[in-house]
């Protein structure tokens, strides 16, 4: 009656068990005792082994399965892909565009599918697809990837059988003419009775709108704009330039720039000189000819020939010069009228 021994390797079990089983095989197979005699203990461990791996593997799955094996050449089936896998794990959804592969092309792209159930979500979707070879045909594994670009899992190649339309026979039939029917007005009789009515509409409603369009006058509208004269729109401007305080922010080039343009501006209307084209010794031969004040004359020359320093010759003027030029300017408009 006695039973047989078997001798399991201790190397076996360090091997086949996985490494986060150090206590269990401490307790079964102690390094310092050499081999085990057990008569169950092999098959234990194998099968447990096998159980462990199985369940680890199971945790994300990937499907790409075609709705049957064998089609015939032109038909549209259906594939579908299904991605399981734990809720706290991401994964990249595989972008299909217009073929699977070379022979099988896309027809159809159904809208994703995604469901939780318990720490497990599924992802699924639905695609129709042709082909118009035949023969045997390969679906390839479909990668997916994680954030990373790293593949995750990949489903399963799929074998697919593409059949000829069968014919009965191998006689081969020449291609009937087609069919000559006469033609009948009665077929588009509806067709012509309301496509007159609305040529007829149409011709009246444009004949109307001519004739309306015609006989209306349109209203003049005159936009009468509020004279205002060259002096106070001079003084208009130096009270905005006022505002400003250019030179008190250090720029006095753009301040005597403007100053100038304005006595320019008022120059042109009042006398009626291109001042805005000519030079300073030019304005003031113009203004001599128009019967200008000797004084007038003299202080416009300075302020003139103070901005033409500033603008050609970087001079800085002082804020003594550019306050006096404000005040000389201002009083040659209002003295000018």
């Amino acid at each position: 009656n006695k039973k047989t021994i078997r001798a399991i390797d201790p190397s076996f079990v360090r091997r086949t068990l996985p490494t986060h089983f150090p206590n269990v095989f401490s307790q079964v197979c102690p390094p310092d005792e050499g081999r085990i005699y057990h008569p169950y203990l092999k098959n234990f461990l194998i099968i447990a082994f096998v159980f462990i791996s199985s369940f680890a593997k199971a945790d994300t799955t990937f499907t790409f399965l075609p709705k049957g094996k064998v089609h015939l050449i032109g038909d549209q089936f259906e594939i579908t892909a299904t991605l399981k896998l734990p809720s706290n794990s991401k994964a990249v959804w595989p972008i299909f565009k217009d073929t699977i592969t070379s022979k099988i092309e896309i027809i159809e792209l159904a809208k994703k599918t995604s469901s939780t159930q318990k720490d497990f979500t599924t992802i699924s979707q639905k695609i129709i697809v042709t082909c118009f070879d035949t023969g045997f045909i390969v679906i390839p594994p479909i990668e997916i990837l994680n954030d990373s670009g790293k593949t995750i899992i990949a489903s399963q190649a799929q074998l697919i059988e593409i059949k000829a339309i069968p014919t009965k026979g191998d006689e081969i039939k020449s291609i009937k003419e087609p069919l000559d029917t006469p033609f009948l007005w009665s077929e588009i009789k509806e067709e012509l009775i309301y496509g007159s009515i609305l040529l007829i509409l149409i011709i009246a409603l444009s004949v109307f709108l001519w004739w309306y369009f015609k006989k209306r006058k349109k209203p003049e509208i005159k936009i009468v704009l509020p004279q205002v004269s060259a002096k106070d729109a001079a003084l208009q401007q130096l009270l905005d330039l006022e505002n400003k305080k250019l030179w008190q922010q250090g720029k006095v080039k753009e301040y005597q720039s403007e100053l100038t343009t304005i006595l320019r501006e008022y120059i042109e209307k009042k006398f009626d000189v291109i001042a805005l084209e000519l030079t300073t010794p030019e304005i003031i031969e113009q203004l001599s000819r128009r019967n200008l004040n000797s004084s007038e004359k003299e202080k416009l020359q300075r302020v003139l020939q103070i901005a033409d320093m500033t603008k050609f010759a970087k001079a800085e003027p002082t804020p003594i010069e550019n306050e006096l030029c404000f005040s000389i300017s201002k009083d040659f408009i209002n003295s000018c009228g």
